[in-house]
């Protein structure tokens, strides 16, 4: 997953002199992206199995390696965090275009 992370800071090109504000933006595009997987993942499952894997999100988060955690414990999630990475990808692209 580490290799697929670097598809979202490729995607724009910052002034070296923000790097707290590019930083800070990566981190709030990650997160829409991130959720739109995340909404995609629970709307596939029952509310058990949903209900698992917001507890393993709740008690992994703070990890360095959740991400890579995650997607290693929830496949199906790291197909759609794919997914939605590459769809912002291609989104930011046709913008740019």
């Amino acid at each position: 997953m580490t290799t697929q992370t670097t598809i979202l800071p490729n995607l724009f090109t910052f002034d070296e002199t923000k790097s707290e504000e590019a930083e800070r933006f990566l981190e709030e595009v990650g997160t829409l992206v991130f959720q739109s997987a995340l909404m995609r993942y629970l709307a596939a499952h029952t509310d058990e199995e949903s209900s698992v894997f917001e507890v393993y999100v709740e008690e992994h988060v703070a990890q360095p390696s959740f991400m890579d955690d995650l997607c290693l414990e929830y496949p199906e999630f790291e197909n759609f965090l794919k997914e939605e990475m590459m769809a912002f990808a291609s989104d930011v692209h046709s913008l740019q275009n």
